[in-house]
Order: structure tokens, then C-alpha cells, then sequence
């Protein structure tokens, strides 16, 4: 029989506490989702551009550590996005000799 600080766990204890323990994680997944989802459009709203400072706010309003939000950017591939607009429009510029939109 399991113990926990020195009383004895019945099979019912074990199984409640395992099932918080689900729900607790099930919680977590479910935040990390929406935070991603929210990033996702706020992103989509500045054009795919971070402005100085955006990364610290968006953690305070969601209330995780800013090396959160670097994962979920990760996770989401938005560098390479950005990396990827990046060479587009650098590839057009070469082809017209100048700014894309001058005339």
C-alpha cells in the first residue's frame, strides 16, 4: 500500500488524486491552446512583424514567462514565416530593380 507523509493510501485515494492530476494537465493543454490561438491572431492582425517589446506584454497579459511565448512562436513556425516573406519580397524588389511599389 502506498504512503503518503506516513499515512497509508487506500485505492480509492490514489485513484482521486490521479484523476485531479489528469484534470489539472487537461487544464494546462487547453490554456496553451488558447494563448497559442490568440498569438496566432495577433500576429496575423500586425502582419507577421513583433514590434519591441510585444513579446514581454503578450506574457504579462497571458500571464506566462516570455521564454513561453518563444516556445509557442516556435512551436507555431513564425520565424520561418517571417524568414519566408522576408525572401519574397527581397526576391521581388531584385526583379524590378527597386521598392515593389514605386513607380
Amino acid at each position: 500500500m502506498a504512503r503518503a507523509s506516513g499515512k497509508p493510501l487506500t485505492f480509492d485515494a490514489i485513484c482521486r488524486r490521479a484523476g485531479g492530476r489528469r484534470h489539472y494537465n487537461k487544464q494546462r493543454q487547453v490554456m496553451a491552446w488558447w494563448r497559442r490561438l490568440q498569438l496566432w491572431a495577433a500576429l496575423i492582425r500586425s502582419d507577421y512583424g513583433i514590434p519591441p517589446g510585444q513579446i514581454a506584454a503578450w506574457a504579462a497579459e497571458h500571464k506566462v514567462s516570455t521564454k513561453t511565448i518563444y516556445l509557442d512562436l516556435r512551436q507555431q513556425r513564425i520565424r520561418e514565416a517571417q524568414q519566408l516573406r522576408q525572401a519574397i519580397f527581397e526576391r521581388v524588389v531584385t526583379r524590378r530593380g527597386g521598392f515593389p511599389f514605386s513607380k
